[in-house]
């Protein structure tokens, strides 16, 4: 039995080696920066936004901040007073949302634009005293009792867009922020409490953040591993990395892995640590099918738990491209087959601003005197539909209603 008892340690150390081993790995290795870039939530690449009415107490500062935050990434944003004279000389009411009928026609006024309706649901702050029920002992073993003094802002939104370029409705989208801090004091009452505006300062950072992911594209930042060791001079392609260089970073990574399969006594740690390099260069690179390639041979060589993390990184990152891909193609074929976009006055062009008392040329929208480019053929919008449609990036519902729509034109 003492023989038996003395085997059993020896063979869990065994067992567990292999987890040490990447336990330190992962302790003693750098992390680097891997952006993954992720294509607009609703599937649109918007270059003009127009707003319509907004609904809710203080909703107006929202749509301000929005219109901020989309001038500041390059999309034109249509000016409110401008929009309403143009609905007005139109005889569109906007007073609640528009169906896909009037999308369509505004869409022939306003050229590829996406309408947003903003309503501010709630917008509140929640202040409160709290007692901790549990007690707090000391090091002299003195109890104490802990008092909180808590704000909590309550913000919740709903975005309705309507592509007008398409006349798709999409349904509106319910946001929410509820961030919350606390001040402690213990022993007596009660603390400050933190400040309303701050709160809900952040709350509508948080809203104003998720509708810009559902707008346009952004970026997730992962941390993933890259091997400094000196052996087969990985450290030297680190030493690009870390200085910016990831072309330099690769082809040195590529060196190191030919270094590392002529010694005469190459150990497969190593070995799979270089063949990982090479294949997280390829990644930053955006060249993922070979990234893939590397990191299947470094765990063919050496199963570990970081090529694992690389590999499911790189996976998401091909998934994320060709989805971006499929967004910016849909769309270009899309805008082929709208009307050609007219030239509306907007005050938020970047870099520019509207000269003081201009007024917007209502009457000159939509038409000839605007200059607008030549259309394509009905044949040629047709056959672009079809492609769409047979690329699977438009429904066969909105097929159809395209396709009745430029036969009702020819």
């Amino acid at each position: 039995m003492r023989r038996a008892a003395s085997i059993i340690p020896a063979i869990l150390l065994l067992a567990t080696a292999p987890l040490h081993g990447q336990f330190w790995d992962k302790l003693n290795n750098p992390k680097i920066h891997v952006s993954l870039r992720h294509p607009p939530g609703l599937g649109l690449t918007v270059k003009r936004i127009a707003f319509g009415p907004s609904k809710g107490y203080e909703s107006d500062q929202l749509t301000d901040a929005l219109t901020q935050d989309f001038v500041q990434n390059g999309i034109e944003v249509i000016d409110r007073q401008h929009l309403q004279s143009i609905l007005a000389e139109h005889d569109f009411s906007m007073s609640g949302y528009v169906d896909k009928a009037t999308a369509a026609e505004l869409g022939k006024i306003l050229g590829p634009t996406a309408l947003i309706f903003v309503n501010l649901q709630r917008n509140k702050v929640d202040q409160q005293q709290l007692r901790d029920p549990r007690t707090y002992t000391d090091r002299q073993g003195y109890q104490h009792i802990k008092f909180i003094s808590r704000t909590q802002a309550f913000v919740k939104a709903s975005i309705q867009t309507i592509d007008l370029a398409t006349g798709r409705i999409f349904q509106a989208i319910t946001l929410e922020a509820n961030p919350l801090q606390e001040n402690e004091t213990f022993d007596r009452c009660c603390a400050e409490y933190p400040p309303e505006s701050e709160l809900q300062d952040r709350a509508m950072r948080q809203i104003i953040g998720e509708v810009h992911r559902q707008f346009l594209p952004w970026s997730e930042v992962k941390q993933l591993y890259f091997f400094d060791d000196k052996d087969c001079d990985l450290k030297v392609a680190f030493s690009y990395l870390k200085g910016g260089n990831i072309q330099e970073a690769a082809r040195q990574s590529e060196a190191n892995l030919e270094k590392c399969k002529q010694l005469p006594k190459n150990k497969e740690k190593v070995l799979a640590r270089a063949t990982y390099n090479l294949g997280m260069s390829l990644f930053l690179q955006d060249e993922y099918d070979r990234a893939m390639t590397y990191f299947a041979e470094a765990q063919r060589i050496k199963t570990m738990d970081i090529t694992v993390e690389a590999m499911t990184e790189v996976n998401k990152a091909q998934s994320l491209a060709a989805a971006m891909q499929r967004v910016e193609e849909r769309m270009a074929l899309e805008a082929s087959l709208g009307a050609t976009p007219t030239r509306v006055a907007t005050s938020a062009r970047p870099g520019t601003a509207p000269a003081s008392g201009a007024k917007a040329p209502v009457k000159a929208l939509g038409k000839a005197a605007d200059a607008p480019a030549a259309a394509s053929s009905p044949e040629d919008r047709l056959r672009k539909a079809e492609d769409l449609f047979r690329k699977k990036l438009i429904t066969k519902a909105e097929y159809d209603a395209k396709r009745a729509e430029i036969l009702k034109e020819m």
